[in-house]
């Protein structure tokens, strides 16, 4: 690599939620024909539309064009944490999403954040939760996938009481057993201030979330609240993450299918 395209990665890595230094580093490639430059320029093309819920633009080619680049060089792409990660995906034209238990987490951030820009984890097991909770490395992890795995209201308690969630704004408990403690241990706590968007089917007790309700083809038109919800915002205020709409955040991604335009960029 040469120290140009070194200095345009560190600007990346210094700030990977901050599309500026990816638009740099994509445009540096392009100009010698790296089809690198060419899949992050596209990449971030859909993230844009995303973020502006462009329901009726055709993202088709596009769509194709990053799938077909990635198809050929994902391999390549991947090296950085080939040794580090199984499966990473690519968001934004760079590896931003990883799959790790707690334990490789907080055994392998720093080296993985030195190689990446990382805001995404899904998390596979629910061991060694205390240390994970306590690594400050989580404090750029924008979003995290918990999804069917067990965590218990003890999980949900620790992961309430990390300081180092500051920047988490979706999560996904989905089946993952917390019961109405590990509610209230999330309603409770002050350590979420960004959180937008939390997936809680299936774990004791009424969703409290505002459900889909008016629906017309692929347009949501209502909401409908649960009765829990009322009371639970008496007790705890108003909570960002019980209200979510599909036009809130770039990093939420929900069933497409249940909030219609909201889709991964990749």
């Amino acid at each position: 690599m040469v120290q140009e395209d070194a200095a345009a990665l560190a600007d990346v890595l210094a700030a990977p939620e901050d599309d500026a230094p990816r638009h740099a580093y994509g445009k540096l490639l392009l100009q010698r024909k790296d089809p690198r430059g060419d899949f992050i320029i596209t990449q971030l093309a859909l993230a844009a539309m995303h973020r502006r819920q462009a329901l009726g633009v055709d993202r088709a080619p596009l769509e194709l064009r990053a799938r077909q680049l990635l198809d050929a060089h994902r391999a390549a792409w991947s090296a950085p944490v080939a040794k580090l990660t199984d499966k990473p995906s690519f968001r934004r034209g760079f590896i931003d999403g990883v799959k790790l238990t707690p334990a490789q987490f907080v055994a392998r951030a720093d080296e993985l954040f030195r190689v990446a820009p990382i805001l995404h984890l899904d998390l596979v097991g629910h061991a060694d939760l205390a240390a994970f909770f306590a690594s400050p490395h989580l404090a750029r992890i924008v979003s995290l996938n918990f999804f069917d795995q067990d965590l218990g209201a003890e999980g949900a308690r620790q992961l309430a009481a990390s300081p180092h969630l500051g920047a988490l704004a979706w999560l996904d408990l989905g089946y993952c057993g917390i019961g109405e403690a590990g509610l209230e241990a999330l309603l409770a706590s002050p350590n979420l201030p960004r959180l937008t968007w939390v997936n809680l089917v299936n774990n004791g007790f009424t969703d409290p979330c505002d459900q889909p309700g008016g629906v017309d083809g692929d347009t949501i038109y209502s909401f409908d609240t649960p009765a829990n919800q009322t009371e639970l915002e008496a007790r705890h205020g108003r909570r960002r993450w019980l209200h979510w709409r599909p036009s809130d955040n770039q990093y939420v991604r929900p069933d497409p299918v249940m909030f219609a335009g909201v889709h991964p960029a990749d």
